[in-house]
């Protein structure tokens, strides 16, 4: 998504640039008066903002970015309807040993899909925790002061 909001513009003025290039606008365009030079260096403005935008899709390389978030998102999808399983998976305490191995299983596939995603700044993670203090935010399933959820109390956090 941000890829499409840094491309959409730079595309637009790229446009509109090679435009204003290419045709006949400095006979169209006013020779005197008071702003004169600006509207004749309006194409100069146009290439320098396009630089920019161009440069900061580049630098940094949203579309990897994001496929990285989805592939991290799926895969902790994945493990979550594992974990949801679980009681059926393993009903009574006669499962126990399997239960020890899926559960080794669960946290090595958490340290892949964590070693593989990327990471989000300290920054996103105080505000998330301040909107969730204020009460701003909240999440599916979540009550205030409840008690932690189900894979948070399968993988104890």
């Amino acid at each position: 998504m941000q890829k499409l909001v840094l491309g959409l513009p730079a595309t637009v003025l790229s446009i509109l640039l090679a435009w204003l290039v290419s045709s006949q606008t400095r006979t169209v365009l006013p020779v005197e008066g008071v702003g004169s030079n600006l509207v004749r260096n309006i194409p100069v403005f146009i290439s320098l903002v396009v630089s920019l935008l161009s440069g900061m899709t580049a630098f940094l390389n949203l579309s990897d970015l994001a496929i990285r978030h989805r592939t991290a998102a799926e895969n902790l999808n994945a493990l979550w309807r594992n974990c949801r399983n679980w009681e059926t998976d393993f009903p009574d305490a006669s499962f126990c040993e399997a239960a020890v191995k899926a559960v080794q299983g669960y946290r090595a596939r958490l340290n892949d899909i964590n070693g593989d995603a990327p990471q989000i700044p300290k920054w996103a993670w105080r505000a998330t925790r301040r909107q969730r203090e204020e009460g701003s935010v909240s999440y599916r399933g979540e009550q205030r002061g409840s008690a932690p959820g189900f894979i948070a109390r399968l993988f104890g956090h």
